[in-house]
C-alpha cells in the first residue's frame, strides 16, 4: 500500500482484496462459510486456520513447524505485530482451558456494559431474569411496529445507544442473545417509551 486509505469509502474493499490475494498466493483457501476464514491444509491432515476481521488476525494451528514459516512470509508482506496466546481480541476474553480448546467471552466488556448503565440496572436487580426476552419484549415491539407514537430525539438517542452496546458481543461470545438483540436492533429508529420502562431493561442485566 502507498497511499493512507482510511477514511475512503472503498477502502475496506481494497484492503481485503489485497489480503485475500496474499492469502491465497501462500496456499490459504478461503471458507465458503465464512468469507473472513482462511484455512491452509497439509498433506499429515494438519491445518493453519486463520480468522481475518479488517486487519487484526486470529490464528490457530496444529502445524507448529509450518506456523512461523507463513507468518514470516506474511510479515515480509504486511508489517505486522504477534501476540502468542493473546487473553483478549475484538473485545473477547480469550481463556485455555486445554491444549485443543479455548473458552470466549465478554466478561471486560460486560463489566464496561454494567458500570456504564448502572442505573439501569439498579432498577432491574430485582427481577429474575431466565433468558435475554419474554413475551412483553415481543410485545412492545409489535406495538412500537404500529408507529401510533412520534419519539423524540433524545428517546431515539438513548436507546440507541443501549442497543447498540448490545450488538457487539452477540457475533462474539453471546450468541444466545441474537434472538433478542436483533428485536430490539429492529426499532433503533422508531423505539417507544414501553421498551426503556425497567421490564423492558432487564436484558441489560443478562448482557
Amino acid at each position: 500500500l502507498h497511499t493512507p486509505l482510511y477514511g475512503q469509502g472503498d477502502a475496506g474493499r481494497i484492503w481485503y482484496r489485497t489480503i485475500h490475494t496474499q492469502l491465497i498466493k501462500q496456499g490459504f483457501a478461503r471458507s465458503h462459510h465464512d468469507p473472513c476464514l482462511y484455512i491452509k491444509g497439509f498433506s499429515d491432515a494438519t491445518t493453519i486456520d486463520l480468522a481475518l476481521y479488517v486487519d487484526d488476525m486470529f490464528i490457530t494451528s496444529d502445524a507448529s513447524d509450518r506456523l512461523d514459516a507463513e507468518l514470516a512470509e506474511l510479515q515480509t508482506a504486511f508489517p505486522m505485530t504477534l501476540q502468542e496466546r493473546p487473553e483478549y481480541f475484538l473485545g473477547m476474553n480469550i481463556e485455555y482451558i486445554g491444549p485443543a480448546r479455548i473458552r470466549l467471552s465478554c466478561r471486560s466488556y460486560a463489566a464496561t456494559m454494567q458500570a456504564n448503565y448502572a442505573d439501569d440496572v439498579a432498577r432491574v436487580k430485582s427481577c429474575r431474569i431466565d433468558t435475554p426476552a419474554d413475551s412483553d419484549l415481543v410485545a412492545a415491539y409489535e406495538r412500537a411496529l404500529a408507529r401510533e407514537q412520534h419519539p423524540s430525539a433524545e428517546l431515539i438517542r438513548a436507546y440507541g445507544t443501549k442497543v447498540g452496546a448490545l450488538i457487539y458481543p452477540v457475533p462474539c461470545a453471546r450468541p444466545d442473545l441474537a434472538a433478542a438483540v436483533g428485536l430490539l436492533a429492529r426499532t433503533l429508529t422508531f423505539p417507544t417509551p414501553e421498551m426503556l420502562e425497567p421490564r423492558m431493561q432487564a436484558w441489560i442485566t443478562y448482557g
